[in-house]
């Protein structure tokens, strides 16, 4: 090995030295390569990081999840699905990636939920609650919550403002009924969502008599396995049921191909 070192001196070494800028650009566009390699790799585990809290506090805590994809199913199985042995409570959604308009590549995800029913799934209570009167909800076709951090950042928006959406019905001006803690589900994409009653959501997002998914809580003790099962045999194939976690690693492999 000694032997060596003379003619790494010389072939290495004294070239390094001899032009210094060089060797100061080299250096510098190595540690840049490695700077910016670490960086994407924070960003992506960022990214899943946030998907992941995302997706938490939108299941609640449901269990297992009913559903079929992007065209829903009919809501006419969502009696059969409650009523599976083990399950204590079914509640249905739709859901919607909806376009904010006047805001360029700006959208909510709105979810419509059964409001007399969805806060044993949902977390949307803080220091207040803002579903102490959810006939407000029920009553007015329009009405929409939204959360105190997306409300706080646009105008600031407050109960009685209104705020425009392009629907798959078309656009749709909804008033603001309600703004909700940063608590629970009020916290998932970093604030960009939004709650409707979901007959409601029904008629603007052109989903009459269809559902997005059901999410279920299974009793005290009953065995998730034997419930999933119980649940896959009264559906048709078509539909999917799963546990929430599912789609975690769902959105990990998805980051992972990209």
């Amino acid at each position: 090995m000694s032997t060596f070192l003379p003619l790494i001196r010389l072939l290495i070494w004294r070239t390094l030295a001899r032009d210094r800028l060089r060797t100061l650009i080299t250096v510098l566009g190595v540690a840049l390569g490695v700077a910016v390699t670490l960086a994407i790799r924070l960003a992506n585990d960022g990214v899943l990081e946030s998907f992941k809290g995302s997706l938490d506090h939108v299941a609640g805590k449901s269990r297992l999840q009913v559903s079929a994809g992007e065209p829903g199913f009919d809501e006419t199985l969502f009696s059969g699905i409650a009523a599976t042995p083990g399950i204590a409570k079914a509640v249905p959604i739709v859901q919607a990636v909806t376009p904010v308009a006047g805001r360029p590549g700006e959208a909510l995800l709105v979810l419509g939920v059964d409001v007399l029913s969805d806060g044993v799934v949902r977390d949307y209570r803080g220091p207040t609650s803002v579903l102490d009167d959810p006939l407000r909800l029920l009553t007015d076709p329009d009405a929409i919550l939204l959360t105190e951090r997306y409300a706080g950042a646009h105008g600031p928006l407050r109960p009685g403002d209104s705020i425009r959406l392009f629907t798959p019905t078309g656009p749709k001006t909804f008033v603001v009924r309600g703004l909700l803690p940063e608590e629970g589900t009020a916290r998932a994409m970093d604030g960009r969502i939004a709650v409707m009653d979901i007959a409601a959501a029904q008629l603007h997002f052109g989903k009459l008599g269809r559902l997005d998914r059901v999410d279920l809580v299974p009793s005290p003790g009953a065995d998730l396995t034997r419930v999933a099962a119980d649940v896959r045999a009264a559906l048709p194939p078509h539909l999917v049921v799963e546990r929430p976690e599912t789609r975690n690693a769902q959105v990990e492999r998805m980051l992972g191909s990209f």
